[in-house]
Order: C-alpha cells, then sequence, then structure tokens
C-alpha cells in the first residue's frame, strides 16, 4: 500500500512545485513589463535642451557705426519673455559722445514683451511681441534771421542753439533666437510707429530718420546666456 502512494505522492510535489516556482517567477516578469513601460515613456527622440533663463546682448552693427545698443532678456516662463535695452548714438560715429554742429545724439530705453513658439527647444525658436521706445533727440543748429541767414556774435563766428524732442515708439517685431554653448544670436525685425513731441529742426538724414511718423527696425544681436 505504502509503495502504492509512493509515486502518487511523488507526483503531487512536482505539481506544487511547478506552481510556487511560476507564482515567484511571476511578479519578476511583471516587475519587467513596468520596466519596460518607463523606458518607453523615456525614450522620447525629442529631447529638452537646457533652459537659460538670462541672455545678455549687444548690437555688433551699432559697434561699427559708433553706437551702443544693449540689451537684456529674462525669462518669465518657458515661452515669454521680457526685454529691456539701452541705446545712445548719433550721426558721427562717437557713442553719442560729442554733438556737433548741424547733427545730432539721442538716447533710448526700450522695454519689450516676447511670446515664443517652441518651449521644448528654447535653444532656437521663434518669437514675436509688441514693444515700446522712448529717445530723447537733441540737435544742433544755426541761428537764423529773418531772411534764412545764420547770425554771428562779435567774432564773427556763427551761432547755434541745441534742441530736443522725445520720441515716443511703439511697435511690433517679429524674430528668432538661437543659443550655441551659452552663445546667443537673436536675428529680428519690426514696424514702428515714431511720435515726436516737439519741433526739431531736419536738414540731414540722421534727424529725418529719428523723426519720420514710420520707420522699420531690424535687429541682430550677439550674447551670452546665463
Amino acid at each position: 500500500m505504502d509503495n502504492l502512494l509512493k509515486p502518487g505522492i511523488l507526483v503531487l510535489m512536482l505539481v506544487l512545485s511547478g506552481r510556487l516556482t511560476a507564482q515567484s517567477t511571476q511578479p519578476d516578469l511583471h516587475t519587467q513589463q513596468i520596466y519596460l513601460v518607463t523606458d518607453s515613456l523615456h525614450s522620447d527622440p525629442i529631447t529638452a535642451d537646457k533652459f537659460y533663463f538670462n541672455w545678455l546682448k549687444v548690437s555688433p552693427i551699432s559697434l561699427i557705426l559708433g553706437q551702443l545698443s544693449l540689451f537684456y532678456e529674462r525669462a518669465l516662463t518657458k515661452r515669454t519673455s521680457l526685454v529691456i535695452g539701452y541705446g545712445i548714438g548719433g550721426n558721427r560715429p562717437n557713442f553719442g559722445r560729442q554733438l556737433e554742429l548741424g547733427g545730432g545724439i539721442y538716447e533710448r530705453v526700450t522695454l519689450e514683451g516676447r511670446r515664443y513658439w517652441n518651449s521644448n527647444r528654447p535653444s532656437r525658436s521663434w518669437y514675436m511681441g509688441p514693444y515700446l521706445r522712448l529717445s530723447r533727440l537733441t540737435v544742433s543748429e544755426f541761428i537764423l534771421d529773418q531772411q534764412g541767414k545764420a547770425l554771428k556774435d562779435s567774432q564773427g563766428l556763427s551761432l547755434t542753439k541745441q534742441e530736443q524732442a522725445l520720441i515716443w515708439i511703439p511697435g511690433l517685431m517679429a524674430g528668432g533666437q538661437w543659443i550655441k554653448k551659452r552663445f546667443c544670436l537673436d536675428i529680428s525685425y519690426g514696424l514702428q510707429r515714431q511720435i515726436v513731441v516737439g519741433s526739431p529742426a531736419k536738414g540731414n538724414q540722421f534727424v529725418d530718420s529719428m523723426t519720420a511718423k514710420w520707420a522699420s527696425r531690424l535687429g541682430l544681436n550677439v550674447g551670452v546666456s546665463f
């Protein structure tokens, strides 16, 4: 009798051991499935670039012309930013340090708002936004008599005077910005309305362009990201 039970007990033990082995391996398979799903979620080929919150930029074209255009941009979110700028210059390449007769110099502050299109690619993205500029224009000119001739002092030197005007400049611009290893390149184009408060004397191309009702704005700036 015992000899007949031994084979049955042996078969029962083998069946139970097989079930226990299958149950013990099931969590491992489930864990592998979780790992596979997690890996697939992170295997997206589009990886977000490193995001910078600050940019300091300058216009190289302005420097070549003896003018200064400096900008600081601060990110508010991954899609919006605020830009403040300062500029100084004139019709002569002396960075606005000297006002020559018949010429003009300006000082300008800028406030911009930007909306970027691609938040996953801040290193290369297009943007659009409004801006507002305020310029102070100083013009030097001759003092003329009623016949339109220049008045002169006792030494025979022509008398001159300086006139100032404030220019409010609202506008809209669009452009693109590219970042490579903290180096940034910013190219933009805008259309602006120039509202002149004052009556500066005209007579040269510089003053005429500063006081025109409508003007375009072309920007090329380089700088660093941090």
